[in-house]
């Protein structure tokens, strides 16, 4: 079980971290030294990451220990612990939209690929699949009367 969540995390610190350039599929021992190598490469994703991520943490530690302290409203601090997702969520899109409002986004170049790209057997399992969705299934019985 440690092993696994040990691997999870691993893989998953450079996305929050916004560290690119290497699989983060590769072995835990290269995923970990790769990211402390790419520390200097953070993003601004790790501001809103980080931050998302001690939110929840914070807000659920605060509401158990609120709840110990207050037991008349241990119900209030269940519910607000439970909905500390969606309030994160909404107030660092918000929080996003403000740092991101005035920028102005790069142009995007998408090209879409011509058939000459796809390989022959592609084009052969699209007309294929083409044929096969015109035609009934083999035992198929039409409700209509003959």
């Amino acid at each position: 079980m440690t092993g696994s969540a040990i691997n999870i995390v691993a893989g998953q610190v450079p996305a929050l971290m916004g560290i690119t350039g290497f699989s983060t599929r590769a072995a835990t021992y290269e995923v970990i030294i790769n990211t402390l190598k790419g520390l200097p490469r953070t993003t601004i994703d790790a501001a809103w990451g980080l931050t998302g991520l001690f939110s929840l943490y914070a807000i659920h530690i605060n509401c158990n220990q609120l709840s110990k302290r207050y037991p008349r409203r241990a119900r209030l601090f269940f519910f607000i612990s439970i909905t500390r997702n969606a309030f994160v969520v909404i107030v660092l899109t918000f929080a996003s939209w403000l740092y991101c409002r005035h920028r102005k986004p790069p142009p995007v170049n998408i090209r879409l690929p011509s058939w000459k790209l796809f390989p022959q057997d592609f084009k052969t399992w699209v007309s294929l699949s083409s044929i096969a969705s015109s035609s009934k299934p083999s035992g198929h019985r039409s409700l209509s009367p003959p």
